[in-house]
């Protein structure tokens, strides 16, 4: 069942193993506790683009005040949580998009506090914290973020926004182990009406789930509320929320984004219509919609233990769970194992990475392979527990059943997991003139150890008159353009060092540069160079070893785009752009598409601080005219 509700699951594993650290969050509530809100904000990646004197100047003491408020009460490092995420196997957030925080009542011109989300999925992941009008954000798409996802005097509210009863959550025992597929559903609480609900998601039947939650649906098409590649848009919760935004901004329109796309008329009566999903600048306000969530989803399949969730989202969603069990052993819970140092030799396929369930207990087992679509009654008494140990016991003769797409997705992720582990510098392997060769990063470049300079030298002259590369110079040749296969060792490397910099660890990026295990003319499978990368870290320790080590200013990837190109384009920082000019980056050079920086910055990119670039633009224009 959970695949046929969430297929994304492995996506969403990825990304909570990159959440704030444990320490980073005990920090920043610390920082909370003794009122210093701008380093509370500092446990995630954010610029602080607020000034509370600037806010009471233009709206008034009293405005500054509830802002001042809200902001002592924020916590980011929860709120990065709920943030929506963009889909495709990323895990980066949903671009050109903001969370807005709203009061019980928003005043006409009163200001908001807006957590603006990046400009794209592959530039630089920081948010921006500021303040803004409702008028100022008609342009840009923003939703309101329900305010137990980011304020710590209202994260009680979870519970009620995701159907939970008044000791457990939807799919899960009180400790946070997941129940048995036959106990899904039964009983007369809300954890269990809202399992009901997942299961009419999970047979298809769209439009009876949210009827079931409050709404009014006179359309049959059910487009609106699902869209054909997504997980079902799970209802649940939803129509508390719509309510409370109509109620804040005193309008009986409000809609939906993100999964389903309705516009909902608030009266006595939710009433759905279907949206537009292409039409984001309306001036009323939405609400984010999705599946299921996420965390309930990877806590059932035993893909998180409670206790890799933040503190405040466990204690709201496990209030029963003892916060310390004497003589418990935790299992190493995924995201740990994705997180732990390599000490295994980088070539060596990894075998059973793939953490058991938390509970040893047969029943919870047989629960996680529960066949997708099956529904069990609304109601009625609940099956004999010992008949339930002895039909599902796991034994060599019975196994679990494991729903193919479910045991195709875990095979995928510990191959994923697997390659991850590669550690910069590491050697690898691969097959070159009928035997195995060994590869790897020293002293700045990739060396090819079986090898002698004449046979180097024999194999420049070869790819000078056009043949082609094979073995160690093939992947060579791949690891210095992006094109091409290479061991997975050097893919486990080069995909570690993306996330690295996507994370925005400067220091640990300059520090596998100075050892010499990472190549500052290294190229990832798109042929971006580290010069391209550079908007996700601070640049301005990067840059001077990057021309030192003589890596092109203008270096194309394999669509033809330059550095200034991709930071113009994705979000990168002003001075990054200033910073490319002055060492010569062409403002004219053209993708393989025929595209532009100075054009693209003038008619695409969407920004408002790349005026300079207009200009350089209109000037080479007049001097073209004559």
């Amino acid at each position: 069942m959970i695949m046929s509700l969430r297929n994304d699951l492995a996506q969403w594993r990825r990304i909570r193993a990159r959440m704030p650290s444990p320490e980073a969050v005990t920090a920043a509530a610390r920082a909370r506790a003794a009122g210093d809100w701008r380093t509370a904000a500092a446990a995630v990646p954010v610029d602080l683009d607020l000034d509370l004197a600037a806010v009471r100047d233009r709206h008034g003491a009293e405005a500054a005040a509830r802002v001042e408020d809200d902001l002592r009460h924020l916590a980011l490092d929860l709120l990065v949580w709920h943030l929506p995420r963009h889909p495709g196997g990323m895990t980066t957030y949903r671009a050109r998009t903001s969370a807005v925080l709203v009061p019980d009542a928003v005043e006409p011109g009163a200001p908001l506090i807006r957590v603006r989300l990046p400009l794209s999925p592959t530039g630089p992941q920081r948010l921006r914290l500021t303040v803004a009008t409702v008028d100022e954000m008609a342009d840009h798409r923003w939703y309101v973020a329900p305010r137990h996802t980011w304020d710590v005097r209202a994260t009680a509210g979870l519970r009620a926004a995701w159907g939970c009863a008044d000791d457990r959550p939807p799919l899960l025992r009180p400790d946070g182990t997941p129940l048995p597929w036959p106990e899904l559903g039964r009983g007369s609480d809300a954890a269990a009406a809202t399992e009901r609900i997942y299961l009419m998601l999970a047979a298809g039947e769209y439009a009876a789930a949210w009827r079931a939650c409050g709404f009014d649906i006179p359309f049959t098409e059910t487009k609106a509320l699902q869209a054909d590649t997504a997980p079902p848009t799970c209802p649940v919760g939803l129509a508390a929320e719509l309510r409370a935004a109509a109620a804040a901004f005193r309008t009986a329109q409000v809609s939906t984004q993100f999964g389903a796309h309705v516009d909902v008329t608030v009266g006595e009566t939710l009433t759905a219509a279907a949206g537009d999903a292409h039409d984001y600048y309306d001036l009323y306000p939405r609400v984010a919609s999705g599946p299921i969530p996420a965390d309930l989803a990877l806590l059932y399949s035993g893909r998180l233990t409670p206790d890799d969730l933040h503190p405040l989202l466990r204690d709201a969603l496990l209030p029963a769970r003892p916060a310390h069990r004497p003589g418990a052993a935790t299992p190493e819970s995924p995201a740990a194992v994705l997180r732990r140092p390599d000490t295994t030799a980088p070539d060596v396929t990894t075998s059973g990475l793939y953490p058991q369930p938390r509970s040893c207990d047969p029943v919870a087992k047989a629960a996680l392979a529960s066949p997708p679509g099956c529904r069990q009654p609304e109601d009625g008494p609940a099956a004999d527990p010992a008949a339930g140990v002895a039909a599902d016991r796991t034994t060599s003769a019975n196994p679990p059943r494991v729903d193919p797409q479910d045991a195709q997705t875990r095979r995928e992720e510990t191959r994923r997991a697997g390659r991850r582990r590669g550690q910069p510098g590491d050697p690898a392997r691969i097959r070159c003139q009928g035997a195995w060769h060994v590869l790897g990063v020293r002293e700045g470049a990739l060396r090819l150890d079986d090898h002698t300079d004449d046979e180097l030298r024999r194999e420049q002259t070869l790819r000078a008159m056009g043949g082609a590369s094979a073995g160690c110079f093939a992947a060579r040749e791949a690891w210095l353009t992006g094109a091409g296969r290479l061991p997975r060792a050097l893919v486990a490397q080069r995909a570690l060092v993306r996330e690295r910099m996507l994370d925005g660890d400067t220091d640990w990026l300059l520090d596998g540069l100075a050892r010499g295990v990472i190549d500052p003319h290294m190229r990832d499978g798109s042929g971006w160079s580290l010069r391209h990368t550079a908007m996700w870290v601070d640049h301005e320790r990067l840059l001077p070893l990057l021309d030192a080590a003589g890596v092109p200013v203008d270096a194309r990837d394999r669509a033809g785009r330059t550095p200034l190109y991709v930071a113009v384009m994705n979000g990168g920082d002003v001075s990054l752009i200033h910073r490319l000019l002055a060492a010569g980056a062409d403002p004219f050079a053209e993708t393989v598409h025929g595209a532009m920086v100075a054009s693209c910055a003038a008619y695409r990119a969407r920004r408002d601080d790349l005026d300079f670039l207009t200009k350089l633009m209109h000037e080479r224009w007049a001097a073209l005219r004559g």
